[in-house]
């Protein structure tokens, strides 16, 4: 009888339950290599997916290349050449087609690599055209002989991107082995049924099809990600994730919930507000109360563009559920949003109705906030440090979760088991296009503000980096007046890529600020000298702050009218408009200066203010991205996520989710059953069952 370590017993085990130590060639070094590069089983291996494909059958003229191309040319060998450079070996094969001549070099080739080239013979090389330095030449490309077959010829070869210690040619033959000893035994999370109607490739021919296309017809499909093996592996993956988050979904509304109501407190704050909500803000409110009022756990995602009134919302949800004598926890992912958060809801619940905690606090304030939270103070604002197991509540009612996306399924998991089924409202002012609201909160009722207050007018303008003396006059000119204004830097100090705070702050002061009152402000400061510099910024005894990204949320410095972004070609769209969003926040309106090198991104910024459009824009741009990694979603692989199909592949996968997780036989239909182990390892059971 095989041992559950040999070849025949291996070769029926699904690849995700056989460690990469069972391929040929695998050994120790290799082992450690592969698992540096997070992979660890064959299933791994298998689901890493070229990034590109080449048709060899397609062969470029040399007299025709152009730098950066990859190419196939087929040639004769004229002479070779065998050297040592500066720092290494080489080897030089010169070739020629007819049309001109190239190049090929290798650095520290293998002793065998000189025999395998003859002058006069021919021969055919794959790689990359580099130009930089005449003549053409390719570097460390691939060759064969012509006329021969194999992973490595042929019409398609793919290409990869290779962990450390492998070559093109070398993980093409792992993969190839993989294919051959595993693939067949890849387990179809679909139900037979539900793939027969879909139309779909299996995940063993889809595998196999994206490795080795065997049609050079299927290369352009490929290359623009619509191939329908390519979409059955994306639908597969939105399908178990749409599983897992309408299984968690049941789960929690199976659950008892104790009901709330607004009642004084609430009355009273609106009747302080020194304006009347908009309209969207009193849809959301009466979106979330109605939640509120069910015997169920609220599970709402409210979202809205920068600057739309989220903060005012969620406080006068909390009131609700503080008259219901029930506390409430905030979860913020910085001290200065924490604290924030703490003075804002001060004005409020009063001093004594909120509780800040968070990392920074000393040993013996912290123990008065834990004692604070576990012996009821009505609103505990914190960061992190609610998550502790030495935080407890008396009576958690609501959990409010401040820039959703900054935290992890398993530390909302962790708050929200604090208390008996509390309800669940997150927050974001990430605008995220409706299709990706889907994927990645799948699991809430989703709350959107699309509209703000009235305020001045924000205006982006995009300033190269040659013209920076420009902005310094500005910023002199805007302090002069009274204003107030920020300069946001990528780094905080030292050499490095990118202009740092503390660097930039000092030479503002020495040269074009003279005399204008500086401030710094970073991550690495204490929480109290972060509190300090923003006060004193609002208090204007600072004019100009100089900052990193530690601004990015939350912070709400109304006279706050000029910011200027340096380096602003290294930051995401996204978090460009969270910077922006830091001006503007008054009647007197505000403006944006983005300083650097030209980028698309920057354009789409300057033409368009609205978070939402910015949102599609730049998913069209860049595909779902990280959006849709395991920060969010618990790991799913999305290797295949900037499909054009994406959006209808995620409705059709999300309309079946939902009939398969509601049917009464989920824990013990037999054709569910790979599906249900795909679920528990998205989103793990422990999860549902802390209240998720």
């Amino acid at each position: 009888m095989s041992s559950a370590g040999d070849p025949a017993s291996l070769a029926t085990r699904p690849p995700a339950l056989v460690p990469v130590s069972a391929l040929k060639g695998v050994g120790p070094r290799r082992v450690a290599a592969l698992a540096a590069a997070g992979l660890h089983s064959v299933a791994d291996v298998l689901h890493r997916l070229p990034r590109a494909y080449q048709d060899r059958s397609a062969r470029t003229s040399i007299a025709d290349l152009r730098p950066g191309q990859d190419a196939v040319v087929v040639g004769r060998v004229l002479g070779l050449r065998e050297g040592r450079g500066a720092k290494r070996r080489f080897l030089e094969v010169a070739v020629e087609d007819g049309t001109g001549s190239l190049l090929a070099t290798w650095f520290q080739p293998p002793r065998w690599l000189r025999a395998s080239f003859t002058v006069g013979a021919d021969v055919v090389l794959m790689g990359r055209v580099d130009a930089r330095f005449p003549p053409l030449r390719l570097a460390q490309p691939e060759f064969e002989a012509p006329g021969k077959e194999g992973p490595h010829r042929g019409g398609v070869v793919p290409l990869y991107g290779v962990p450390d210690g492998f070559g093109q040619r070398s993980w093409r033959s792992l993969v190839a082995q993989a294919l051959e000893a595993y693939g067949g035994a890849a387990r179809d999370p679909v139900p037979p049924e539900l793939r027969a109607r879909v139309g779909l490739p299996v995940r063993a021919q889809a595998l196999r099809i994206l490795h080795f296309p065997v049609d050079a017809d299927d290369v352009p499909a490929l290359r623009r990600g619509d191939h329908p093996a390519q979409q059955a592996l994306l639908w597969e993956d939105l399908l178990v994730l749409q599983t897992a988050l309408a299984r968690r979904r049941l789960a929690w509304q199976a659950r008892p919930a104790e009901p709330c109501a607004p009642g004084p407190i609430r009355r009273g704050i609106l009747q302080a507000l020194p304006f009347a909500l908009t309209a969207a803000q009193r849809r959301v409110l009466a979106e979330i109360d109605a939640d509120l009022a069910r015997h169920r756990p609220m599970l709402r995602l409210l979202q809205g563009d920068v600057g739309s009134g989220k903060t005012i919302v969620t406080m006068l949800a909390a009131a609700a559920v503080i008259e219901g004598g029930r506390q409430v926890a905030v979860l913020a992912p910085t001290d200065v949003l924490a604290e924030q958060w703490a003075a804002r809801a001060r004005t409020r619940f009063g001093p004594e109705g909120v509780t800040l905690l968070t990392g920074s606090l000393g040993a013996a304030e912290r123990r008065a906030a834990d004692a604070a939270a576990a012996g009821g103070t009505p609103l505990v604002v914190g960061t992190h440090a609610l998550l502790s197991q030495g935080t407890a509540f008396c009576d958690l009612g609501l959990v409010i979760v401040d820039e959703q996306h900054r935290f992890g399924v398993f530390q909302r998991a962790r708050l929200r088991a604090k208390g008996p089924e509390p309800h669940l409202l997150a927050m974001t002012a990430t605008p995220i296009p409706r299709s990706l609201a889907l994927t990645i909160y799948g699991d809430l009722d989703a709350s959107t503000l699309e509209e703000g207050p009235e305020r001045g007018p924000l205006v982006t303008e995009f300033v190269e980096g040659a013209r920076r003396p420009e902005v310094w006059n500005i910023l002199r000119r805007a302090a002069q007046a009274g204003g107030r204004a920020f300069v946001v830097c990528p780094r905080v100090e030292g050499p490095g890529a990118g202009r740092a705070a503390v660097d930039t702050a000092e030479e503002l002061a020495d040269g074009p600020l003279e005399g204008i009152a500086l401030g710094v402000l970073h991550g690495r400061m204490p929480a109290s000298a972060k509190t300090a510099v923003l006060d004193r910024f609002r208090a204007g005894a600072i004019r100009v702050l100089v900052t990193t990204t530690v601004i990015e949320v939350g912070v709400d410095v109304p006279e706050a009218t000029l910011v200027v972004i340096e380096d602003a070609h290294r930051f995401g769209l996204a978090q460009l408009h969270q910077l922006r969003g830091r001006v503007g926040r008054s009647e007197r309106g505000g403006r944006c200066l983005l300083v650097g090198d030209p980028h698309p991104r920057l354009d789409l910024l300057v033409d368009c203010a609205d978070g939402f459009a910015l949102a599609e824009a730049d998913l069209a741009l860049r595909g779902p991205g990280d959006l849709v990694g395991a920060r969010q979603a618990g790991a799913p692989a999305f290797a295949l996520c900037t499909s054009p199909r994406f959006v209808d592949l995620l409705r059709s996968a999300r309309r079946e989710a939902a009939v398969l997780a509601a049917r009464s036989d989920w824990a013990e239909a037999p054709e569910l059953d790979v599906l249900r182990a795909a679920v528990d390892a998205r989103l793990p059971r422990a999860d549902v069952l802390q209240g998720g």
